[in-house]
């Protein structure tokens, strides 16, 4: 009895219990107590952990897999006073079953900063309950779910649907989501050309230029036909000086790729070309798409790493 009675103490030293408005388990300060804790929870079972209620402090990177789910003091205590051991795994999986909905939530663009880091690491766990949630995310009326539910589903290795497209050529654009959020639909979108090239088509019509020279690059890189010709021009406007840096010369290699078929809109632009950057670059597209026909291996593409450079503006960050 003693000693369920010191135990249930410690507990009570390294809980807060949940304040009025739903907000997480907060740790104290003091190490040592945060040690007997940890040392605590080992023996009775998940209990909270939460570092990213800290002030001042990042994201948890630690896989959600190993995220301990909390279970109330007096639960604790009554299951020291019986002497028997907590179910881990299904406490675990209670507990995700019990927070998916919120932690999808908690992806949208809000106020609370760092919610929705925290969140996606939770929604990385292997529990498949998440994965319909997220699939019903892909069609929020809020670009920042939208966007992190793709890109979730994108690490679990979810198959190409039509929303998950949808969602990925929209980050074609240049916003002020995330710096990187072009460039990895970029990628993506690389490798699973056949099923996203119609979709990729119809954004040779956008109104953002960003998007319309991605979409221009990667169905040229693919080697479709039946978008040549637009593709064409919109990779052609970017060979001129401009503030895009290395779009000249991403533009250049897309043109290349589509060989001998668009060379007579090459030799059109080079006649009508009054900028020295574009003359010399459809100089050279000339010169490698006859070195290509000549030597039809050298013509296929290389693969885009998740490192390649695309000439995306500097945008800065954006916090959730």
């Amino acid at each position: 009895m003693a000693s369920a009675v010191c135990l249930a103490s410690i507990v009570g030293l390294v809980l807060i219990e949940r304040d009025g408005s739903g907000g997480a388990a907060e740790h104290l300060g003091d190490g040592a107590v945060q040690r007997a804790g940890r040392g605590l929870f080992a023996t009775l079972g998940p209990l909270a952990v939460d570092d990213a209620t800290h002030e001042d402090s990042a994201p948890s990177d630690a896989p959600a897999d190993e995220v301990v789910a909390p279970v109330e003091a007096e639960s604790a205590a009554d299951l020291v006073g019986a002497g028997e051991p907590l179910d881990r795994a299904a406490q675990t999986r209670a507990w995700y079953l019990e927070n998916i909905e919120g932690w999808i939530d908690d992806l949208r663009d809000d106020h609370r900063r760092e919610n929705a880091s925290r969140a996606r690491n939770y929604l990385r766990a292997d529990v498949p309950e998440i994965v319909p949630a997220l699939l019903t995310a892909l069609r929020s009326d809020d670009k920042q779910q939208r966007h992190y539910a793709a890109h979730l589903l994108i690490e679990r290795g979810h198959e190409p649907t039509a929303d998950l497209i949808e969602v990925l050529v929209d980050d074609l654009r240049h916003d002020a989501l995330y710096e990187r959020n072009a460039q990895d639909a970029v990628t993506w979108l690389d490798d699973h050309l056949d099923v996203a090239r119609h979709r990729l088509g119809v954004a040779l019509l956008s109104d953002d230029v960003q998007q319309r020279f991605t979409a221009a690059y990667l169905l040229a890189r693919g080697g479709f036909h039946e978008t040549r010709a637009a593709a064409c021009e919109i990779l052609i406007e970017h060979l001129g000086d401009n503030d895009m840096p290395r779009d000249a010369e991403l533009a250049r290699e897309a043109l290349t790729q589509l060989s001998y078929l668009v060379l007579p809109q090459v030799l059109v632009a080079h006649r009508n070309a009054t900028d020295r950057q574009a003359l010399d670059y459809l100089d050279r597209i000339q010169r490698d798409i006859l070195r290509r026909a000549a030597d039809p291996a050298s013509s296929r593409p290389e693969h885009l790493g998740t490192n390649s450079y695309l000439p995306y503006r500097w945008i800065g960050w954006s916090f959730d």
